[in-house]
């Protein structure tokens, strides 16, 4: 499970780079052509859109994330009213098997 887990952490953090690179080289300015010297000129109209969108794609995989983690928390909730049901039921048995022995 621990290497699940950093293989997912490791794919997450090359997804975010990649992700922001992305957004460097299609904005409104685009980075690699200021990088090599092909100077493109956005208006102001230009910037606001871009960033409009930017924020709102950030808010949707915000809200995706939130939900993902109260399904994961509710799972987890429910996994633990399962245990615990478990362990009274294995108490239970516990103590009848300890009464039958005693008898």
């Amino acid at each position: 499970m621990y290497v699940v887990a950093l293989g997912g952490r490791i794919a997450f953090w090359v997804a975010m780079v990649a992700s922001g690179f992305v957004m460097l080289t299609s904005g409104p300015a685009p980075f690699v052509e200021l990088i090599q010297g092909r100077r493109v000129l956005a208006t102001t109209w230009d910037v606001f859109a871009w960033w409009f969108a930017v924020l709102l794609l950030v808010s949707l995989l915000g809200a995706a994330a939130v939900q993902a983690a109260r399904r994961r928390r509710r799972r987890a909730q429910g996994w633990q009213q399962r245990v615990a049901d478990l362990d009274r039921r294995l108490a239970e048995a516990i103590a009848v098997q300890t009464g039958r022995r005693q008898r």
